[in-house]
């Protein structure tokens, strides 16, 4: 018997998959340029990374199916499923791909192998899964202070500790990552030292776990000495007695231990070369640095070699304690200077732009460095650096040339991005303190196991009307109204076990209505944290929507939710609560009046309650709803 269609709609948007995924949906054609002739060669052994293997493979796919490329986008999905013939992302990825050509056997086929692989829900393909769809999202957002590919990536360690793979090496050491670029940026914005500290711990304890297991690659064993060796690095005050109290001959290891741990694991990787090469810089071991940086450009060509080998020689350019005269200084800042613009070959980085107006500027040449200064603030990648610097270097460069209104200006713009980078802090810190932990990754969202009515009843209104024929491209169609002070009518807070019925409820509202809503995915903020967007978004909506179910209860960014909206409705009345399934009211809710759905639905009554409660210019008064 065949499936109808929005069984095969449910089925492959469980899981989802690279030509599917919202946060791949905004890469333009110029990143997926770039980042093929980054990838095109690239070739990882399954044999070696199983997991890291398929995900390189199922990213080229992605590419080339995104510049038209179909038939070799298709070889390539088909090359990873003779490496791992139950690879759930690659699957989905042909049956996407096969439904679009209208090659309806093929299709059949790989959606039926498709519903097989998510109902034996196997721990190990599944943590491929998730991994493969962080490491997807990852290469897109490498260089911007963005972490929503972190909820894939726990979810593949939590998943994975029920197997016995080596691939666990892999999953946590890029879980390891994430958690480091989360601490580098609590950092940068000087979070709370009880904050930065568990920080600190978390991610340290999970590179330790790498370097545990004597089955794991060389490469990530040695690499993930290095991390802790920069996590040490960054805050004196910081042992790894703290993070890893059970190993206490680690307590009096320094940041140099560490680069030399793994340097004795791979003295021959280029990463790893690099990486030391780069700390041993901060530490003013040049001439070492610089031979290692030669060793790893020899092995392999490299924009992390290129940018840290000019910070070399800009440091060295401006240590005092060296003796440099002015010629060996000048000719040290024209290599970093050539160095810099190799490494902006490979991409546009901020950081690269305002190190290279410096060098401009140490040289003399005010004019180059205000153009590039200019151009690092149009870069969308300026992770790991701090991007306040550029507007001081930018106004004291403005200053020597004599235009004071113009360095004022640039003064002015450092004082508020350090404002925007506490505040990026906070909210990071909030959602910390907090352990927020997964975001939907899609797989719980399963309708049946619930007693929902998806059929017509009177008196009621039927939710679940809006996912059949439904796709997941749907936009609202929005008819001019009357200026309202509020970008959203409403934002919306639900467990990702209840993201279908959830967005069906939104759709039912926009269309009914006129209404705007703010629901995660569709309308959260590229590049922004999910506790960014979050925050940001509640302020900016009329109501707060809260799907209250024994799930949401345990979901702790749904806890999140409700706290921001708690907040804000202590200024305004804000929170809608709608109990989608019985449960008891949390503290935050147990006072206000609330809407229950009748298996997923609504009297009339209340469905109407609603719409007068969302709408921002109604002359309509709902009592005793809210608060």
């Amino acid at each position: 018997m065949m499936m109808d269609e929005l069984e095969e709609q449910e089925i492959i948007g469980e899981v989802g998959c690279h030509l599917t995924w919202p946060e791949l949906q905004k890469v333009n054609r110029d990143q997926l340029q770039k980042s093929w002739l980054v990838l095109e060669k690239r070739s990882v052994e399954f044999s070696e990374l199983p997991t890291y293997s398929c995900s390189i493979r199922n990213l080229q796919g992605y590419i080339l199916y995104s510049m038209d490329e179909q038939k070799k986008a298709e070889e390539k999905f088909d090359e990873v499923l003779q490496l791992d013939r139950n690879n759930i992302n690659a699957t989905g990825n042909l049956v996407v791909l096969y439904k679009r050509q209208s090659r309806m056997r093929f299709f059949r086929e790989c959606l039926e192998k498709l519903k097989k692989l998510l109902a034996d829900r196997n721990p190990l393909y599944l943590a491929r899964a998730y991994a493969d769809r962080a490491h997807a999202i990852r290469h897109f957002e490498q260089d911007v202070r963005c972490f929503s590919y972190t909820a894939f990536i726990k979810k593949a360690v939590e998943i994975g500790a029920e197997t016995d793979s080596k691939e666990k090496a892999e999953w946590l050491f890029d879980y390891g990552l994430a958690l480091y670029r989360r601490d580098s940026q609590l950092v940068m914005g000087q979070a709370a030292s009880s904050v930065t500290e568990a920080s600190f711990r978390e991610a340290a304890a999970h590179f330790a776990l790498v370097t545990e297991i004597s089955e794991a690659p060389s490469e990530y064993r040695a690499l993930s000495w290095i991390f802790m060796g920069i996590l040490l690095r960054t805050k004196p005050s910081r042992t790894l007695g703290q993070a890893l109290p059970d190993s206490i001959y680690l307590n009096s290891y320094t940041p140099q231990d560490c680069f030399e741990q793994a340097l004795s694991i791979r003295s021959d990787h280029p990463i790893v070369l690099r990486r030391v090469a780069s700390e041993l810089t901060l530490l003013k071991q040049y001439d070492r640095a610089k031979k290692l940086f030669e060793q790893s450009l020899d092995l392999e060509p490299s924009w992390f070699a290129n940018r840290h080998k000019g910070l070399l020689c800009l440091a060295m350019a401006e240590d005092c304690s060296l003796s440099v005269d002015d010629t060996e200084r000048r000719e040290l800042l024209v290599s970093a200077k050539k160095q810099f613009e190799i490494a902006l070959e490979f991409k546009q980085v901020h950081a690269d732009h305002s190190d290279l107006g410096y060098v401009h500027f140490l040289l003399g040449d005010h004019n180059s460095a205000v153009q590039e200064y200019s151009l690092a603030v149009r870069c969308r990648q300026d992770d790991n650096f701090n991007v306040a610097l550029t507007h001081l270097r930018w106004g004291q460069c403005l200053q020597d040339m004599g235009e004071k209104e113009g360095a004022q200006l640039q003064y002015a713009q450092e004082k508020d991005v350090n404002k925007k980078l506490r505040k990026q802090a906070n909210v990071l810190e909030a959602a910390f303190t907090h352990s927020h932990g997964t975001n939907c990754c899609g797989f719980e969202c399963d309708l049946s196991r619930f007693d929902y009515c998806s059929s017509e009843r009177p008196g009621y209104i039927n939710v679940l009307s809006e996912v059949k024929g439904s796709d997941s491209s749907y936009m609202p169609q929005f008819f001019p109204r009357d200026p309202s002070p509020f970008k959203y009518d409403f934002f919306v807070s639900f467990s990702h076990i209840d993201h279908k019925w959830t967005v069906a409820f939104v759709r039912k509202l926009e269309r009914a209505f006129n209404v705007r809503g703010c629901i995660r995915y569709r309308d959260y903020e590229y590049g922004a944290t999910i506790a960014e967007n979050i925050a940001e978004n509640i302020d900016n909506s009329y109501r707060t929507i809260l799907i209250i179910t024994p799930d949401s209860l345990r979901d702790h960014w749904c806890r999140y939710e409700m706290q921001r909206a708690h907040m804000e409705t202590l200024k305004r009345r804000c929170i809608v609560p709608i109990m989608l399934r019985q449960c008891k009211l949390p503290l935050e809710v147990e006072n206000l009046t609330h809407i229950k759905c009748r298996r997923g639905q609504f009297v009339l009554d209340d469905w109407y309650r609603i719409r007068d409660t969302l709408r921002q210019n109604t002359a309509v008064k709902t009592k005793g709803f809210l608060l």
